[in-house]
């Protein structure tokens, strides 16, 4: 991504505000996604809203927050303790110095990695949606919350709420 102009989107995973713009200062054409994974996307709240009116079903979006709220704070234990850890599987831990700067002593560092690991771990504990929400895996956990049942992806990616949402991220809509 640095060498070429070809783009690219990436997850956010567990990235922190701070790892977020290390990357963005070092890929220039590299879009970070604002939650974890599309999936936050399509489960979002917002979107599952416009979706389940679009259907003319009835659709409680306090009550999904409460119940995604209380279904994070259940499976939140389970992935927490490994943050540092698979913050090293990225590929930014990898890069070679490119220009006279290396993106990976930001990563690779032990110190900086537990330090933005706890940043993120304190989204994830976090009880407003709007923090934990960037960083929790919505692809993985909190799957059985009724709200998510039998609604295939693609219809969730055709609400006018994802397409204005991912037109942002690519700069389309401006």
């Amino acid at each position: 991504m640095r060498t070429t102009n070809n783009k690219g989107i990436v997850d956010r995973d567990f990235l922190s505000e701070d790892d977020i713009v290390q990357i963005r200062q070092h890929y220039l054409n590299l879009t970070v996604l604002d939650y974890y994974s599309v999936e936050n996307y399509m489960y979002h709240p917002d979107n599952l809203s416009e979706y389940y009116n679009s259907k003319n079903i009835a659709f409680d979006k306090e009550e999904y927050i409460t119940q995604l709220t209380e279904a994070k704070n259940q499976a939140k234990d389970t992935f927490i303790p490994t943050l540092t850890l698979k913050r090293t599987e990225y590929p930014y831990f990898g890069e070679p110095e490119y220009n006279g700067t290396a993106l990976q002593n930001h990563f690779k560092n032990k110190r900086e990695n537990e330090t933005q690991s706890a940043i993120v771990a304190g989204y994830l504990n976090s009880n407003d949606f709007d923090v934990y929400y960037k960083s929790l895996p919505m692809k993985s956990y909190c799957t059985g919350l009724p709200q998510r049942q039998n609604i295939p992806k693609s219809d969730l990616a055709k609400t006018q709420w994802f397409k204005t949402k991912i037109e942002k991220l690519l700069n389309l809509g401006q």
